[in-house]
């Protein structure tokens, strides 16, 4: 069952980046540009870094003291914000009145969190890190300069390795997001669950699971490389990611808790240096 599991993983994956792709040709005309002068700042890498450690160590010390609807609010907020944005963006293409455009957004931006909250069965949280996933790749991807996003992926490499080997802080961070219903990660049961809750049986794991920043943030690359660049570089960008998770496949398959930026993020790196090699930039 589990290599059904995979499949389904690999699937949703693939959809993200093709999502991603879609969605970046869409924001492209709101958000390219819209940092002016800075977009190409090294130091935006730091800033976003400096953003997910603080958010991944606030959740961690909420969940030792067991705030669970403190961490449940603000993990909702910001799937409601991002779905918000999302609405937003795609809605201008098909109305004209912004007042209509405002109102499905915050209707939107409130009904989906609340109904993952209420109910967070594993394939709507799957549903739900598909488009969050997709729509963070493609905002921060259309938004940031090729530099930041290059700085940001390397940096994001080691940490994800010391956070999962060493310090093995995101380990605890996503047996907490399960047991405490958050949508943080793709889950994809090896039997038939409804609730996420139910997924740990006697202390043991019966999935496959993927966070979503392993699928947004090496998808920014992508975008970032077909927005600023041309086609030809996003492709072999593609090339790089994919093989990078074909390869994170391979190890997964011995059931051992693996960092997913260190293979995800160099396959995307690697594309791109291969675009530059060839001349596509």
């Amino acid at each position: 069952m589990k290599s059904i599991s995979m499949v389904l993983l690999f699937f949703t994956y693939l959809n993200v980046v093709l999502l991603s792709i879609l969605l970046s040709i869409l924001f492209y005309p709101v958000s390219y540009g819209s940092l002016g002068n800075q977009t190409n700042n090294p130091g935006l890498a730091v800033y976003y870094f400096l953003i997910i450690i603080a958010f991944t160590f606030l959740m961690i010390f909420l969940m030792r003291k067991k705030m669970e609807i403190i961490i449940k609010g603000i993990y909702y907020f910001v799937v409601g914000l991002i779905i918000f944005l999302i609405t937003g963006i795609i809605l201008s293409y098909i109305l004209t009145n912004e007042n209509i455009i405002l109102l499905i957004s915050i209707f939107l931006g409130v009904v989906v969190p609340v109904y993952v909250w209420i109910r967070p069965g594993w394939m709507t949280i799957d549903i739900l890190g598909l488009l969050i996933s997709a729509g963070a790749a493609a905002i921060i991807g259309t938004t940031l300069g090729i530099i930041p996003i290059i700085l940001l992926l390397l940096i994001l490499i080691f940490y994800d390795l010391f956070a999962v080997k060493i310090s093995k802080h995101m380990i605890s961070l996503a047996e907490g997001s399960i047991k405490t219903g958050i949508p943080a990660l793709f889950i994809f049961p090896d039997e038939e669950k409804v609730i996420v809750r139910d997924i740990y049986e006697d202390g043991k794991k019966s999935a496959v699971f993927m966070g979503f920043g392993d699928a947004a943030i090496p998808s920014t690359l992508l975008v970032s490389s077909l927005v600023n660049y041309t086609i030809y570089s996003a492709i072999l960008t593609f090339i790089g990611l994919m093989l990078g998770l074909f390869i994170l496949f391979y190890f997964m398959g011995k059931g051992k808790p693996l960092p997913g930026l260190p293979f995800l993020n160099t396959g995307a790196l690697a594309g791109f240096l291969l675009s530059i090699l060839m001349g596509y930039i």
